[in-house]
């Protein structure tokens, strides 16, 4: 991770503040953490000269699992100088190059800051340099210095193995963090070799570095064989809490449950034996496990009615939180200040700062050369303390720190974008995929590394598919349905820049998802199908069909569901093209479609019709095969006898296969004839009407057909259309004064906006048609438009065009707009 082009401290500000710490402590009697550094501001001091003073304070450290936000602050001040320049592997003395790298890599874990770039070589060449030791038996030859110098270094054999285990699973963090992970997998096979001599802390510490990695790959399936290989240790509470919220990430919200009450009694008994003293250890445990208990049980209140005991269990809380703070042991209140800093639009650097002062007309500029990119640092701080005290971005039922995590994705995806991938995915918040995959990012990938992306995510989605299958995304969510919630949006938007072997993948899976008996599981569907029909160049979409062909017809499905799952064809657009040759067919049974087509099932019928129609259009149909479907398509008609139960405007039944004998553009035109524009029907009514989808397919029929009007046909809609505006401005003020809903006033814009545009179709296409009173009326409704504040510059140039009237103002408006 490296988030700083070059490092600006400014010292004297961080020392008041120290110094304050430091009188408030005096003041308070509270236990003096962290010292104050001896060392003089701005001379890095070497790594002999750091090690005995890191080495004092980490002995000092009173336990906290998250060292409070503000003394967080004073151990960074005490670090920063360290990180500027780290000496090169070889220049520092044996054994003082492994003290500190332990000390560094511990003091960037209790900063809550990941490994920087800039400290991988050190620790990876300390790492290897130190690791054969951790053998049981290690050779003379494998030490890096005689065993007497190593004694006087006070290192023994126990400690060089211990030092060497904690900046391995530190470095195994990192890989995981950047998404390295075959050094992820050859750090894991040497943890492995050695596991039977870690300490516990350090064996429970790996295998919460396995599940984690499961997670971020993601990878439900391996995630849950990690947490069974965990094994259990009653003596590590706080470990066994870090499982449990794992669990319940995964839907295992009672098991969760049990483990973290466990927890809670262990750790509440060790304190009756050890009262608090300079050890705040158990304290802090104590303070976090009641934290995830809470949100557990949060969660559990939507699954488990039987609660008797919640609002006992809160008072309890409530007190003894109380008490905690004390000890600055207060989850609530780190929470909140990152609430703070994350929940709200990230602030962009400026390398000039302006700023007024009290005299009028001065200013003074402050120039930034270079520095932390603090927006990003508060989000890799967050994201670190979220791991660090175990707490889930959310758990099914309850959203414990989603806002706050969201918040971190706009600030590391450019330094970080395996994490910040890893962390959307766990989020399961398809509308935050734009943080990371807008056009800019995907501009920047190559196609080979995309295809990398969307083959990982569709195996992570089959992988995931017993808990899809289990789930329920609205009343037994799990980890399985947020991936099938947010990954189809994901790979949609991947699919834009693709290779041809990549978007055939997801035609696979997506035959898959239509297949599936728990669809319902799964968002984004028709998004990613609309998105991967559009990008596919012209032959090989054609070469889909097929394939598309073998997508069911889907019965019983509610609107919502039939919105998600529309049939392919009914987005595609592929017009009579000579590449329909190419495409063989005759082997292919179209009977399901064509009794689809006559099915008293709304759905199976739009279905059906939209796959023939498709078929149709591109050239695909057999003679013998067009005449069905135009016998198929017109054998349920509506009260203007056209085709109805399909997805088509009405105006596409011109230029669809009819029967003999029926004549579609008499049909069409006595439709518009005796159809009704949407307007409200009382002017004075205090409410406005919602329309429906089809409210202003009137409109859209009359702008796209190809029928030769009739001047009376032509002066009737015009004036139904100036009588309809008649009719609903009365309503514009009245929705922006009084509306109090938003779809409302969105309903009404629509309707004019249907207006505007048809209106506008008719000046300009038939404008000899539109003279004296009518135009006059024509031109009321440009100026009224302009009065309401409605957007109607497209009819305002269609009049200007047809009657050559007020051009120059017209040009000026259209300047205005651009």
């Amino acid at each position: 991770m490296s988030v700083c082009p070059g490092i600006t401290n400014h010292y004297q500000a961080i020392e008041r503040f120290l110094r304050y710490l430091q009188s408030r402590r005096a003041a308070d009697n509270q236990l003096d953490w962290p010292p104050h550094d001896t060392h003089e501001s701005g001379n890095a001091p070497s790594p002999a000269d750091l090690v005995p003073l890191w080495k004092s304070h980490r002995h000092r450290y009173p336990g906290w699992v998250i060292l409070p936000q503000d003394l967080r602050l004073a151990l960074w001040h005490g670090t920063l100088a360290s990180l500027e320049e780290l000496p090169e592997p070889d220049t520092v003395p044996p054994a003082i190059d492994l003290q500190f790298a332990f000390e560094l890599t511990w003091r960037m874990e209790k900063c809550l800051c990941p490994i920087f770039d800039n400290q991988l070589p050190f620790l990876e060449a300390t790492i290897a340099r130190y690791w054969p030791v951790t053998e049981s038996e290690p050779s003379a030859d494998s030490l890096p210095l005689h065993p007497s110098d190593m004694a006087s270094q006070g290192l023994t054999l126990d400690a060089i193995r211990t030092k060497s285990h904690h900046i391995l699973l530190a470095l195994m963090r990192y890989y995981r963090e950047e998404g390295l992970s075959t050094k992820w997998n050859d750090a894991s096979q040497n943890v492995l070799s050695v596991l039977a001599t870690l300490s516990p802390d350090h064996a429970a510490q790996f295998h919460y570095e396995r599940a984690l990695f499961a997670l971020f790959t993601p990878d439900i399936a391996q995630l849950k064989t990690r947490l069974v290989e965990w094994p259990q240790n009653n003596s590590l509470p706080f470990w066994a809490a870090k499982k449990a919220a794992l669990l319940a990430e995964i839907g295992q919200v009672g098991e969760a449950q049990r483990i973290l009450e466990q927890s809670l009694d262990t750790i509440r008994t060790k304190l009756n034996l050890t009262p608090t003293k300079a050890d705040y250890t158990l304290v802090s445990q104590e303070s976090f496990v009641m934290y995830l208990l809470h949100a557990v049980r949060q969660g559990s209140l939507l699954t488990e009615l039987t609660q008797s005991n919640t609002q006992s269990q809160r008072h309890e809380f409530r007190e003894r939180w109380h008490v905690l703070k004390q000890y600055k042991c207060d989850p609530w209140q780190e929470i909140e200040i990152f609430e703070h800093k994350l929940q709200r639009p990230p602030a962009i650097p400026s390398a000039v700062a302006e700023k007024s002062t009290f005299d009028i007309g001065r200013l003074v500029q402050t120039s930034y050369m270079g520095g932390w990119n603090t927006e990003a640092l508060a989000a890799y701080n967050f994201l670190r303390f979220c791991e660090d005290a175990g707490i889930p971005f959310r758990v099914p039922g309850c959203a414990i720190a989603a806002k706050s995590a969201a918040g971190t994705l706009a600030r590391i995806a450019e330094y970080s974008s395996h994490w910040a991938l890893a962390t959307l995915v766990r989020l399961g918040e398809a509308k935050a995929v734009s943080e990371i995959f807008d056009r800019t990012s995907l501009a920047r990938m190559d196609v080979s590394t995309i295809d990398g992306l969307i083959e990982k995510h569709l195996q992570s989605l089959r992988s995931a598919l017993p808990d899809i299958e289990t789930g329920d995304r609205w009343r037994r969510p799990n980890l399985g349905t947020l991936l099938a919630g947010v990954l189809p949006e994901m790979l949609s938007r991947l699919c834009c820049k693709c290779s041809q072997p990549a978007r055939e993948q997801l035609l696979d899976w997506l035959l898959e998802v239509y297949r599936s008996d728990h669809r319902t599981n799964y968002q984004g569907v028709q998004v990613l199908v609309r998105r991967l029909i559009d990008v596919s160049p012209l032959r090989e979409r054609v070469a889909m069909v097929p394939r598309l062909l073998q997508f069911p017809v889907l019965p019983d499905l509610d609107r919502i569901e039939e919105r998600e799952y529309e049939h392919p064809f009914a987005v595609f657009r592929s017009p009579k093209t000579p590449f329909a040759s190419e495409v063989d067919i005759a082997g292919i049974s179209l009977e399901a479609f064509f009794a689809g087509a006559t099915s008293d099932q709304p759905a199976v019928r739009r279905w059906a019709i939209s796959a023939l129609a498709g078929l149709h259009d591109m050239g695909l149909l057999e003679p013998a095969l067009t005449q069905r479907f135009a016998e198929v398509l017109w054998s349920q008609i509506d009260q203007y006898g056209l085709p109805s139960g399909t997805n088509y405007y009405r105006f596409a039944f011109l230029s669809l296969p009819r029967p003999t004998g029926v004549d579609p553009p008499e049909l069409f035109m006595q439709y518009v004839r005796g159809a009704q524009f949407p307007a409200q029907k009382d002017q004075q009514q205090t409410t406005i009407e919602l329309g429906t989808s089809d409210d202003v397919a009137l409109c859209h029929d009359i702008v796209a057909a190809s029928v030769v009007w009739s001047k009376e046909d032509l002066r009737s809609i015009t004036e139904r259309l100036v009588q309809w505006w008649d009719t609903d401005k009365a309503h514009v003020l009245r929705v922006r004064v009084t509306g109090p809903f938003r779809s409302i006033a969105v309903d009404l814009g629509r309707r004019l906006s249907s207006l505007v545009r048809t209106l506008a179709k008719m000046v300009m296409k038939y404008m000899e048609s539109i003279n004296g009173e009518l135009r006059g009326s024509v031109m009321r409704v440009v100026e009224e438009c302009s009065q309401y504040d409605v957007p109607a510059l497209r009819l305002d140039v269609a009049c200007a065009y047809a009657f050559a009237a007020s051009r120059d103002s017209v040009f000026q408006r259209v300047e205005d707009a651009l």
